[in-house]
């Protein structure tokens, strides 16, 4: 027989049962809810995001940053059936959403967590957009306006190509859930705007490279390298790299081709020019960063201009002297050796500085 004090005790125990289940499962169901979504567990892994690209503008490439200047629109799709719904009832066979609104419905989906992995410091324009249609085929646009951090080559500088990257990843998921793919399809959502507003490229297009690495956890995960190849538009350095140069080094001409052999006077022309190449120099470097502190064809150029003066005032002290013992023991010998030095030395110096050029620019 159970007394009063038991029969109070059982219903006071039962009480707090029910308040322990109401918290506990309150606060499990809570952490339910706000779970986010993986991926469709109901088809087969891993969900293949097919991954696509536009160049809108590229505005400026720092070569010796490693950065580049861009604005480009990327684009993802996939497929989740847990979305699909029916359009006769919803009245429309694709939902659009655009920035904010986007943004609070990745809070409801699941999304592949994709990230740009060269991406330098914040985007300084950043919209999505976001369309899901009636089968469950969802197409995620971001358009993105940032830096890009890059590996650049300017050892043909200013004839160079260029291979400007932009590198998307799934940040969360392996290649066990998400792999990264770029089919014919995606190409239609790919290329090159008409007009872009880049001055000193000529861009060509686009290559869509997939590869695998691995993370710090062990696991493979999915990368897609979408290369960029531009040309630089080399005609707009000439007259701002070339000819400065040839002017200087033209000095010589003056002073192998002069009438009267003075060193006093024609001496100092070619120390002059050779100041006058060291000023070039930082020109060069202060205008076009990384042209001169590179292997480039032009820093071979204005180094070489200075073995040529060299040479040049060698030449003219040694050989080009008219009261010189040997000279006016041989004059038709000095003559000979004279229109010699005239011709070839600059002809020589010409012949190497056309023949890098053009092997540059081929």
């Amino acid at each position: 027989m159970i007394t009063t004090g038991t029969a109070r005790a059982i219903r006071a125990l039962a009480s707090l049962a029910l308040i322990a289940t109401f918290l506990f499962g309150g606060i499990g169901g809570a952490n339910a809810a706000d779970e986010e979504p993986g991926p469709p567990r109901d088809r087969q892994l891993p969900v293949r995001v097919f991954v696509a690209m536009r160049i809108l503008d590229v505005a400026q490439v720092q070569e010796t940053l490693g950065q580049m200047n861009a604005r480009v629109e990327l684009s993802y799709r996939w497929n989740d059936p847990r979305l699909a719904f029916d359009r006769i009832k919803a009245g429309v066979t694709r939902q659009d959403f655009f920035d904010a609104a986007a943004k609070q419905q990745f809070q409801k989906i699941w999304t592949p967590a994709m990230a740009i992995e060269n991406l330098v410091g914040s985007p300084r324009e950043d919209q999505i957009g976001l369309s899901i249609s009636a089968n469950g085929d969802i197409l995620l646009v971001r358009t993105i306006g940032a830096d890009f951090r890059l590996a650049t080559d300017m050892s043909t500088f200013p004839f160079d190509r260029q291979r400007l990257m932009v590198q998307v990843v799934s940040t969360q998921y392996s290649l066990h859930d998400v792999i990264l793919v770029h089919t014919e399809e995606d190409d239609m959502l790919s290329g090159i705007t008409r007009t872009p507003l880049t001055p000193l490229w000529a861009l060509k297009r686009l290559d869509f490279i997939g590869s695998n690495y691995v993370a710090w956890n062990g696991d493979s995960y999915s990368r897609m390298t979408i290369v960029l190849v531009a040309d630089r538009k080399w005609a707009i350095y000439l007259s701002r790299l070339f000819l400065p140069f040839l002017l200087i080094v033209s000095i010589s001409l003056f002073v192998l081709w002069s009438d009267e052999y003075n060193p006093a006077s024609n001496g100092p022309q070619i120390f002059s020019g050779m100041l006058a190449l060291v000023a070039l120099i930082f020109t060069f470097e202060a205008e076009f960063p990384g042209s001169m502190s590179a292997d480039t064809p032009i820093a071979t150029m204005v180094s070489s201009g200075f073995v040529y003066l060299i040479a040049t005032l060698a030449a003219y002290v040694g050989l080009m002297n008219p009261s010189a013992s040997w000279a006016e023991k041989h004059p038709h010998l000095f003559a000979e050796v004279r229109t010699v030095i005239r011709w070839a030395l600059p002809l020589l110096a010409a012949i190497f500085w056309t023949s890098m050029v053009a092997t540059a620019a081929v």
